[in-house]
């Protein structure tokens, strides 16, 4: 990933962090934020966390989707060892252990469209299938 590519990404992940806080979401610190490759972990107004893939780009894949699940399951692996470490009592008191690897999705912006950046696509896979949901402050928190 060049320079160009590396500074829309983390644009994409500043502007889907703003949008998920005036939906009430909570992002993680960065202790928790480091243990795995998803760009945004957090926790969203009904005290459900969940793994985040921003994506900025211009076309959707459905690989965006399948990188999102790997990650998901690396921070589920990684939370279980922590509960069981010496950080236990605090990741249970913060809610992560009801955290599963199914608890994932992908938040996409058209980037080059004329759709500001406080508007996303969210697709996420509930039980067999992939449901794509908008997630802007005027619809509101509407996944899970």
């Amino acid at each position: 990933m060049g320079g160009k590519s590396k500074a829309i990404g983390k644009t994409g992940e500043r502007e889907a962090k703003k949008v998920l806080a005036l939906l009430g979401c909570h992002t993680s610190f960065t202790e928790i934020q480091g243990l795995a490759g998803d760009d945004i972990f957090t926790k969203d107004p009904n005290g459900k966390w969940w793994s985040v893939e921003v994506k900025n780009t211009t076309a959707y894949k459905s690989d965006f989707l399948v990188q999102a699940k790997r990650q998901a399951k690396e921070r589920y692996e990684e939370i279980q060892k922590q509960l069981n470490g010496v950080h236990g009592d605090m990741y249970r008191f913060m809610g992560l252990d009801s955290y599963t690897a199914n608890d994932y999705f992908v938040m996409w912006h058209p980037r080059g469209s004329n759709i500001g950046m406080d508007t996303w696509s969210a697709y996420v896979s509930l039980g067999n299938r992939i449901r794509c949901r908008h997630i802007d402050s005027e619809e509101g928190w509407q996944l899970g």
